[in-house]
């Protein structure tokens, strides 16, 4: 298995040490990104389930969404419960 190098560590990271030298536009693009990230999940029938800061990963400005150990399939979750 062959992954990108995350440069910018965890989201909650990145924060910590950008988040006041961050624009407005560049927080918002972020949050976009990881929202388009999750439709893309959803519409191919996928519940991330463990969705938080340590679990994106910036890699080269941009948001990529990690640790699907808890994920599921939609079709696999009771729809009952």
């Amino acid at each position: 298995m062959v992954l990108e190098y995350a440069d910018e560590g965890t989201l909650r990271d990145y924060l910590m040490v950008n988040f006041t030298k961050l624009q407005w536009t560049d927080k918002l693009h972020i949050a976009k990104e990881i929202a388009l990230g999750l439709l893309f999940l959803h519409d191919n029938n996928i519940i991330h389930r463990d969705l938080h800061s340590k679990n994106i990963l910036i890699y080269q400005k941009q948001p990529k969404i990690t640790d699907f150990g808890l994920s599921k399939q939609i079709n696999e979750i009771s729809m009952t419960a």
